[in-house]
């Protein structure tokens, strides 16, 4: 039985068949890192980064080669750390921005995430009773099966969009950014100490390598800003008690009007108007 789970997983992670294993925009941003000619100031994060900052404008307001290498949310903080320390190893990096949805900081599985992003498996620190609980887990492979039945084993690549998948248009089945809220509100005690623990470690590679290194919150819909106080404040502790100074302003609070396909990205439009808004807040950190 054990070894049917580890095989239907490994089929997942081989095929992309869940999220944590869709290597489509991981594939792309490490093609940036070894493509670029050089990357100053990079962001690191998730889909929040992706809809927010137009990595060209960005580079001409700071006046540094300045590269977005945002990754799905399920990777966490794990990948976001890894993909620092992979640009750091090709290019001389002298500020890293980890730019994250609130959403993100709450998930608890972030191994999977790391693993999966480490350029070299001699790096990682995990255990072979970790890696083993990678394959033999239950929710991947039942997860997988349903996506075989549904869809084969064929996965076309997606439409990319300014660095970052192309947003799709909200369906008249997919829940309001308020009834989003209503399912998934955020509470302060549903910060992930997992995550956290990855944030130390991105503190203790940025001071050993000299990088100036701060944590800004991606855009979110701002009925979350009104509701979700006590979690952000719980969360900006969090962070700051492991060393990482947080952007002052974020998180931007979007109006309903301005929310994109999900409640942490911002519409396609509004790109560059929000790229602006975090450089006027990121500057004093680039000078």
């Amino acid at each position: 039985m054990l070894g049917v789970l580890a095989a239907i997983s490994a089929i997942s992670y081989r095929y992309g068949l869940i999220d944590v294993a869709t290597r489509y925009i991981y594939d792309h941003q490490v093609a940036k890192i070894e493509e670029a000619a050089d990357m100053a100031i990079i962001f690191v994060g998730d889909s929040s980064l992706g809809s927010a900052i137009n990595e060209p404008l960005f580079s001409d307001l700071s006046g540094s080669p300045s590269a977005t290498l945002p990754l799905s949310g399920t990777y966490g903080l794990g990948a976001s750390f890894n993909m620092i320390r992979r640009a750091n190893a090709q290019h001389d990096v002298h500020t890293a921005v980890v730019f994250q949805s609130l959403n993100t900081m709450t998930r608890p599985d972030v191994m999977a995430g790391y693993f999966f992003t480490t350029a070299d498996l001699k790096l990682t620190e995990l255990s072979p009773i970790d890696i083993a609980k990678l394959y033999l887990n239950y929710r991947t492979a039942s997860e997988t099966l349903q996506e075989i039945r549904k869809h084969g084993f064929r996965r076309e690549a997606p439409r990319m969009e300014g660095g970052y998948i192309a947003q799709r248009s909200r369906g008249s089945h997919a829940r309001s950014p308020d009834e989003e809220l209503q399912k998934k509100p955020l509470l302060p005690g549903m910060v992930s100490p997992a995550e956290v623990e990855f944030i130390v470690r991105i503190v203790d590679y940025c001071e050993r390598e000299e990088i100036r290194c701060v944590y800004a919150h991606g855009p979110i819909y701002d009925g979350y800003c009104r509701t979700s106080a006590p979690y952000i404040e719980s969360l900006n502790q969090a962070i700051t008690g492991a060393g990482l100074e947080v952007v002052e302003g974020t998180p931007p609070c979007v109006p309903l009007d301005e929310v994109g396909d999900e409640v942490d990205h911002v519409l396609p439009s509004l790109r560059d108007t929000y790229t602006r808004w975090y450089y006027a807040r990121l500057r004093p950190y680039l000078e």
